[in-house]
């Protein structure tokens, strides 16, 4: 895995799949939720605060497409205090949803963490993982419902 980012949903947010990533060579990048309660208690104080203090450590995009438009913001702090093997960073991503006339219908908030360094990933870097990330659960999800797989 040298050289590599293994990006993962919740369920693999544990300690022993970091480390063994880390084992062989690579980095992670891993969705958190309340899977992990005492790491999510860690990670979100880090993360809180008004738009306006995050400018220089933050991401924003904006796509339309399938009868829908999204936005996602991305705020990345350095994993100060994170007791998780080889914390680097941790994220947050807030995603708005709703139709083509912009009209908000939808909001989740995502938490993660990652190895990899502020050197090695910059925001958007990150808010790039998590996107390649979310293109193989949507292969899932076809899968998975469509087919009952």
């Amino acid at each position: 895995m040298t050289g590599r980012v293994a990006t993962a949903d919740a369920a693999h947010c544990q300690h022993a799949t970091a480390q063994a990533i880390i084992t062989a060579g690579g980095d992670y990048l891993l969705v958190l939720k309340a899977n992990q309660t005492g790491l999510l208690k860690q990670v979100a104080p880090l993360l809180a605060g008004p738009d306006t203090d995050w400018a220089e450590h933050r991401h924003d995009s904006t796509n339309r497409g399938h009868a829908r438009t999204e936005q996602r913001h991305l705020r990345v702090a350095a994993a100060t205090g994170i007791t998780f093997p080889h914390a680097a960073q941790v994220f947050r991503t807030v995603r708005y949803t709703g139709g083509l006339d912009g009209q908000r219908t939808g909001k989740q908030v995502v938490y993660g963490i990652t190895s990899l360094t502020d050197r090695h990933a910059d925001p958007a870097q990150i808010a790039a993982y998590q996107r390649d990330h979310w293109r193989i659960e949507s292969t899932h999800y076809v899968r998975d419902v469509t087919f009952a797989d």
